[in-house]
C-alpha cells in the first residue's frame, strides 16, 4: 500500500513531464490532475472516474478539444464549441 501523498507524488513527476513536452512540441495538453476536484464524488480510487466524475472530465475536455479541432478542421465543426463552465 501506497499512501494518498506519495502516489500523487509521484503521478505528479509524470504529469509534468507531460506539460513539459507538451509545452515543448506545442501540443494541447488538458490538465485533469489540475483541473479535477479532487473529491470522493468523482473517483472511485486513486484512477477511476465515478459516473459523475467521468461527467465532470468531459465538462473539462470538451470546450479547448472543440476548440482545437475546429481551428484545425473547421470544416468538420457542425456547431460552435460549448464555453469552459466556470469551476463548481
Amino acid at each position: 500500500g501506497v499512501n494518498g501523498t506519495l502516489a500523487w507524488d509521484a503521478l505528479e513527476l509524470y504529469n509534468d513531464v507531460m506539460r513539459q513536452l507538451g509545452a515543448d512540441e506545442r501540443l494541447l495538453v488538458i490538465d485533469l490532475a489540475r483541473r479535477m476536484p479532487k473529491s470522493s464524488r468523482f473517483f472511485y480510487d486513486f484512477m477511476h472516474f465515478t459516473p459523475e466524475g467521468a461527467a465532470r472530465v468531459a465538462d473539462i475536455v470538451t470546450p479547448p478539444l472543440c476548440a482545437r479541432l475546429g481551428a484545425d478542421f473547421p470544416e468538420f465543426l457542425a456547431r460552435s464549441c460549448p464555453v469552459a463552465a466556470a469551476s463548481r
